[in-house]
């Protein structure tokens, strides 16, 4: 049952992101001040979500917050995850380069 909810969800965000790239942030709400401001990112939709909100088979994947998804057409390219402590160690600057890097 929940690789069936995984798997609804991942083919829900591959249709919402289905065009182009999309990055995604996950986060829980007592780490929100280590989530990164990837707002003015250039050239991809940003999504944020909390980790509580998400469906029990994607809480389970996620080993730390916050974890940063980055789509392409679909189809999950790249992601960031946090260490021990809880710490993004990628920069937003960082993302931008990589998105501007896969551009078509």
């Amino acid at each position: 049952m929940r690789a069936l909810v995984f798997l609804f969800w991942l083919l829900s965000m591959i249709k919402i992101y289905g065009q182009g790239i999309a990055v995604i942030q996950v986060n829980a709400e007592w780490n929100m001040r280590n989530s990164i401001d990837l707002n003015g990112l250039k050239g991809a939709r940003v999504q944020f979500a909390y980790l509580n909100e998400q469906p029990e088979a994607l809480r389970e994947r996620i080993k730390a917050v916050p974890a940063i998804w980055v789509f392409k057409d679909g189809e999950m390219i790249k992601y960031w995850e946090a260490d021990i402590s809880f710490k993004l160690r990628v920069r937003r600057e960082d993302i931008q380069e990589y998105i501007d890097s896969i551009k078509d």
